[in-house]
């Protein structure tokens, strides 16, 4: 069964609707049975206005549905599940028996229990912008049905038809993208997209109820791995139904405001690209050098072999009790003439997952985390940064004389501050920041 496409006159366009319904043959009611076993049921279940399946495909301006044998509806009862039903037949429209066994006590007519398809768990994490994805794990639906009757073991429900839980929206971007984050109020948490390679359309399932006017904050990073950010305000989208966008990516934020203290750089300093290091420094100097030694750190003196500079421990030289870099001995602040500086220990440590969500990503095989916000009126503002990298802060340790970084640990759920196992004079990549 095919239904038709209709564009909206914003961005996105609507598939027609999918509809079906039929019934089963009464059986005699009973009263309901006792003792945990495992009961036999039949149900005819449909799919609901512009319900999708693992069947979905693309063609044209179309969308091809259907219910295969292999797919599976979970069933609930009490909010557990209690098992599976399969489709009997493969079949293009309309209702279809499935049947399948269920544990349970008992089941009295009209008791409810709730169907979801296609997976157990609603997640719309890992998604990677395919249709054929979409259609196998993220094109949920669900409904609630009856016990119609019972005789012996057998039970049957009442005939239902799912509910789309999500839209479905094709993206096309005027560049190829590496990866897609997509955050809205119905959301939970961002839908974070890593295509297999860099591509110009990207599908997502969204999750959405009834019809509503949403708004989408899609950002990403671009082939060459440039950031791009993209608001789209109003959009009124229904669930269970097929959209189109076409996408921009010109937009280039150099900066990101996540609602914090501070105004963060999205890429490091000396880079444009999300996807770049950019320069590297030792802490407490403002050029780079080809080599990055002890011996030809600024602040050290090799007769002494003690720092001239940044002391708190009389171990490594004469106590100036200075722990955060001076303007002039930041980088960041030397780069933008005072505007903008490295970030000190504090603003590092708001990045963190009560005022941000957190995602370990993998752009072109290398790891990275996404970070954006939680905070009203910056919600779904984003920023990356390289995972399993150090990066600098303006805070010295008053304990063993090295800085503290702005580092993402394994999981990448959280930023871990601490001293480094390398000493000041080594190179760090530097991520600059602005008082608001």
């Amino acid at each position: 069964m095919k239904k038709n496409i209709k564009y909206l006159s914003f961005l996105l366009f609507a598939g027609l609707a999918l509809t079906a319904c039929s019934s089963d043959d009464e059986l005699e009611p009973i009263a309901p049975q006792q003792g945990k076993k495992t009961w036999k049921v039949t149900v005819g279940i449909g799919k609901d206005t512009g319900m999708e399946t693992r069947a979905l495909n693309l063609d044209g301006t179309s969308l091809k549905v259907g219910w295969n044998t292999s797919e599976k509806v979970y069933v609930f009862k009490d909010e557990m599940m209690v098992g599976t039903l399969s489709p009997t037949t493969t079949t293009t429209n309309g209702i279809v028996t499935m049947t399948g066994s269920l544990d349970g006590n008992g089941y009295t007519a009209g008791e409810a229990v709730t169907l979801r398809f296609p997976r157990e768990t609603i997640d719309y994490t890992g998604q990677d912008g395919t249709l054929a994805a979409i259609a196998q794990k993220y094109d949920y639906a669900e409904s609630i049905t009856t016990v119609k009757s019972a005789s012996g073991s057998n039970v049957s429900f009442n005939n239902t038809s799912l509910t789309s839980l999500q839209a479905i929206v094709k993206f096309t971007f005027d560049t190829q993208v590496k990866l897609v984050s997509i955050y809205s109020s119905m959301m939970s948490e961002p839908i974070t997209i890593v295509p297999a390679a860099a591509t110009n359309t990207i599908f997502a399932a969204l999750p959405l109820t009834g019809i509503s006017t949403v708004d989408y904050v899609i950002s990403g990073v671009d082939k060459d791995g440039y950031p791009f950010t993209i608001t789209k305000s109003n959009i009124r989208m229904q669930n269970g139904k097929y959209y189109s966008a076409d996408l921009s990516t010109s937009n280039h934020p150099s900066t990101v405001d996540l609602g914090l203290s501070v105004e963060w750089k999205t890429t490091n300093l000396g880079t444009s690209k999300v996807t770049e290091e950019g320069n590297r420094y030792a802490w407490g100097e403002t050029t780079t050098k080809e080599t990055y030694t002890l011996s030809n750190y600024k602040y050290y003196n090799t007769s002494t072999s003690k720092y001239t500079k940044y002391v708190t421990n009389s171990n490594y030289g004469t106590i100036d009790n200075k722990s955060k870099l001076e303007l002039n001995d930041d980088a960041a602040s030397t780069y933008y003439n005072g505007t903008w500086h490295t970030p000190t220990k504090a603003e590092w440590a708001e990045l963190n997952s009560e005022n941000c969500f957190l995602a370990l990503i993998t752009i072109s095989g290398s790891k990275y985390v996404l970070v954006t916000s939680k905070k009203t009126g910056c919600i779904g503002n984003a920023v990356i940064f390289k995972w399993n990298l150090s990066y600098m802060s303006s805070t010295l340790s008053t304990s063993n004389n090295n800085f503290y970084a702005g580092f993402f640990n394994t999981s990448g759920n959280v930023p871990i501050l601490l001293a480094p196992n390398v000493n000041r004079y080594s190179s760090f990549p530097v991520r600059p920041v602005k008082e608001k």
